[in-house]
Order: structure tokens, then sequence, then C-alpha cells
């Protein structure tokens, strides 16, 4: 029987092969607002939640025309980045006035949640929580659509039309993984791809937490792992595209697993070591088809 899929739900599924950026979402919540006023904002404590690493919260206090306090709670943020940019973040808010602050360079995504929820903050303080960047009305979400706005195209432009519902640019790993999945759920799919054969599926695939991984005996802890890759590229890298690939790649490879083995083809762990002079420590992530005649 034919399902009806819809791209999010596809592309969710298919998150951990084919990553895209997480959507950040926000709430607001309640007011302690005092009552009208003729300045800029209605005097009062604000509360906003973001979404980052963990749950972002920001409680801004005002009175009629400035900011007077800021308490930034990144408690759930990752110790040593986000957790302790707290502090520099909440002194920006203050001396900046404003949500448009610069953030702290290697928590970027602490940085950006902290932004959202003061932008909520600020809104609700000026009667405005429908407004402003980041900023939701108390109780519903505000989601970021990071698949983009779709292209215009002039009829001119276009040589034919092929129709489909699922279409995957790319046959590489995340393609071919993606197509294999909306196929498996009865989706038309379509994969273009810029050279004349798709580059096919790489031998060694990482994952986290696999069935693979769990026979073994193999445990890899998130927080940490999420923390090496940071520190291994200077902070200039975005935590949500880890953490999705912690919370999402075993039940990729899980299924990549099937499929191999309904061909004869056993998928294997590999466990491997740490290297003594290898400054980065190593975590087993791998698995690795056992080809036939590979004994």
């Amino acid at each position: 029987m034919k399902k009806n899929i819809s791209r999010r739900d596809f592309l969710k599924g298919a998150a951990a092969s084919a990553i895209g950026i997480a959507a950040m979402s926000l709430s607001g919540c309640g007011a302690a607002g005092q009552g009208g006023t003729s300045g800029l904002y209605t005097p009062g404590t604000y509360t906003a939640t973001a979404d980052g690493i963990g749950k972002v919260t920001v409680k801004m206090t005002f009175d009629a025309n400035k900011i007077t306090d800021v308490v930034v709670d990144v408690s759930k943020e990752t110790a040593t980045i986000g957790g302790a940019a707290g502090d520099k973040l909440r002194q920006q808010l203050l001396a900046k006035q404003s949500s448009e602050i610069d953030g702290v360079s290697g928590a970027t995504v602490t940085s950006t949640a902290v932004r959202k929820a003061a932008a909520d903050c600020i809104a609700q303080a000026k009667g405005q929580a429908d407004a402003g960047a980041g900023a939701a009305a108390a109780g519903t979400k505000q989601v970021v659509d990071w698949l983009g706005a779709e292209p215009q195209i002039d009829d001119s432009q276009i040589s034919e039309t092929l129709d489909t519902e699922v279409l995957i640019v790319g046959a590489g790993t995340g393609g071919m993984f993606a197509a294999c999945s909306a196929g498996e759920q009865g989706a038309k799919t379509l994969v273009i791809e810029k050279f004349a054969s798709g580059g096919g599926i790489r031998d060694d695939l990482g994952a986290i937490d696999s069935r693979y991984q769990l026979e073994y005996g193999t445990k890899i802890d998130k927080l940490e792992y999420i923390n090496m890759l940071s520190s291994y590229a200077g902070g200039h890298v975005d935590q949500r595209l880890i953490k999705l690939f912690c919370d999402e790649s075993a039940e990729a490879i899980n299924w990549y697993g099937d499929r191999l083995s309904e061909r004869g083809v056993k998928l294997w762990h590999e466990a491997g070591g740490d290297d003594p002079d290898d400054r980065y420590k190593h975590f087993a992530t791998g698995h690795s088809p056992r080809w036939a005649g590979s004994d």
C-alpha cells in the first residue's frame, strides 16, 4: 500500500545519512507586567525559552525605558562551551540594551538561542509578542523553515519536466540512503547526480548506539562526543548537526544492516582503539560491510 509522506517526515527519517540543519523553535512565557506606560516598555519581568543544545531561558526585567536586569540560564548547554558563556551573554544584553548582541565565539548555538529568547522578552515588554525576529506569542512555537524558500525558476529556463514525489539531489551515501528509504515508503522517487555515476555507499559508516555497538558493549557518551568534536573544530561547528547525528544515526545504521542482511552481507562494528601517537581521542563509531571473499 502506498504511504503518503511529507517532505519533513521523510527527511526526518533519513536525517542521520543526509543531515540537514535541525529546526529551531522557541516558546514565550507569560509576562509579569505592571500595567500601561508611556515609555518604550511595560515595566515588569518577562521570560522566554529557546532551543540551543538543550533549553536556554532568558529572564529580563524592564522599567519604562530600559532593560534593568537579565538572567541567562544556560545550565542545559555543554558545560565547557555554551554553559560557560552565560555571564558574557548576560553582560552583552545589558550593555547593548537589545537582543542584537555579538554572542560568544565557539558557543554559536547557545548565543543564537539567547538572542532569540531575548528578542521574545523584548517583544513581550513592548506588547508585541508576535513581532520581531524570534518573538513568539505565549504558548506558541515559531519554527524556522531550514529548507529555505522555494526557488523561482522562469519557464524559459525549463527544458524538461519530470513528475516525482521525492527528489534526491546527489547520489552519494546520504542520497542513496534517502532514495531507498523513500522508495520503501511507497514514494515515487527521483535521484539526480551531476556526475556520470553516483558516488556510491562508503565502506565505513559512523553511528552512536547502533544495535551492533550495543551487542559489542561499545558505549559512547554523546555529550563528550559533542564536546570533543567541537573542540577539534575550535568551536567553528554547528553543534546541532553533531547532536542530530548522535540522536538519529543508530536508526539509519540499523536500517542499513537490515538491507545488507537481505542480500547475505553482514555489517560489522569496528571497535578499533586509540593510537598512542594521536592527539585526539578515538570514538568507536565505525560500521563496515563484510563483503564476500573478505575473510
